[in-house]
């Protein structure tokens, strides 16, 4: 998510611009796939395939930031003027107009009131559903500094020995817990075993060379896992009569395995499709993978308006065939971010809204 100007790398383009796409579907399904008792099985059913498919979004986009960050050094005070510049600035500018947007204005307050309020809300969390992952972030960023220094001096073995705590105690410990212990063991690792192996395994595994061979298992394995979860999905729910979102957890073990599996098919093809593009084509692809931040902060409002027709015409994911109208309104929803995006980016002072 914060891809420095000095940096640009196609793969990491590429796996930035689909893990936005991936969060809009998730969003605009959503709606569907957590509504058991009122929509037909079929109906239901299209929620929950789009939504496996996408679930790797917002671990890849841990990923990205993590290989981003975790490859450069620079003091802890540039750092973190970098982060408040790209990333906190902009979390409070559109934390506001959600906010404002929720609350008609705060119409009936006065000034004073409504910036307390509104300073209340963000101190206590997320102003908007989606923005609990810049929060997440946020925390990460804290640790970043010591990180840095870890990984600059730790050889291989001490590496990948971090990256396997977390996969232990993580991702592989509690699926033993929820699926043949039956319950939580003493061991609770609460941070370090959460959204913060995504960041770490973003270097770890972004600096390893992908084999055509080793990319087509990726692949394979994104896909059976990905079938996997739809079905496990689909079973679990069924038995309890209501959609069970367990396996649709960010940090649930077959969600961590597809999101490496993805990882690796993606920089597999990314380093190759770049390798081929023109410089045109590569410009694009980086003008778009800049925007993806702003389109993470703009999109639910996006998504909010088309449902409400407040443009003029309405569309929802029930609007036709769930199977096809969620990826259609996802598409909309993401071209219409990117161009709210594009112009804001050549708008002066605006622009500092949507850095990342």
């Amino acid at each position: 998510m914060n891809l420095e100007k000095k940096q640009h790398i196609f793969w990491l383009d590429l796996v930035r611009v689909i893990s936005i796409f991936f969060v809009v579907v998730i969003h605009v399904a959503s709606p569907i796939y957590t509504d058991w008792k009122e929509l037909p099985r079929s109906d239901w059913m299209a929620g929950i395939i789009y939504n496996s498919i996408a679930r790797v979004s917002v671990p890849l986009l841990f990923m990205v930031s993590g290989y981003l960050l975790l490859s450069r050094q620079e003091d802890i005070r540039s750092f973190y003027l970098n982060r408040v510049r790209k990333v906190i600035f902009p979390l409070m500018v559109w934390s506001v107009i959600y906010l404002m947007w929720q609350n008609g204005g705060y119409a009936n307050f006065t000034f004073f009131n409504a910036l307390k309020a509104m300073t209340y809300e963000i101190l206590k969390g997320p102003a908007n559903y989606h923005l609990w992952f810049v929060y997440t972030l946020l925390e990460i960023y804290l640790f970043v500094p010591a990180l840095r220094s870890f990984v600059r001096f730790a050889d291989e073995t001490t590496l990948w020995y971090l990256a396997g705590i977390w996969l232990a105690f993580g991702p592989a410990l509690d699926y033993l817990e929820h699926s043949y212990l039956n319950f939580d063991t003493a061991v609770d690792l609460k941070f370090f075993s959460q959204y913060f192996g995504y960041f770490y395994l973003g270097y770890v595994l972004g600096r390893l060379n992908v084999s055509r061979r080793a990319a087509a298992f990726a692949g394979l394995s994104y896909v059976f896992l990905t079938i996997y979860t739809i079905v496990a999905t689909y079973r679990w729910s069924e038995v309890r009569q209501g959609y069970l979102d367990y396996y649709h957890n960010y940090l649930r073990l077959n969600i961590v395995l597809m999101t490496i599996s993805i990882f690796f098919w993606l920089k597999y093809v990314g380093e190759n499709l770049g390798a081929r593009l023109n410089i045109r084509a590569l410009g694009w692809a980086r003008g778009l993978s800049t925007s993806t931040f702003g389109i993470y902060l703009v999109h639910a409002l996006a998504l909010t308006i088309i449902r409400k027709g407040v443009l003029g015409f309405q569309l929802t994911e029930l609007s036709g065939s769930p199977y096809v109208m969620i990826p259609v309104l996802a598409a909309l929803v993401f071209i219409v971010s990117y161009l709210v995006i594009a112009i804001l980016q050549r708008i002066p002072y605006l622009r500092a809204i949507v850095s990342g």
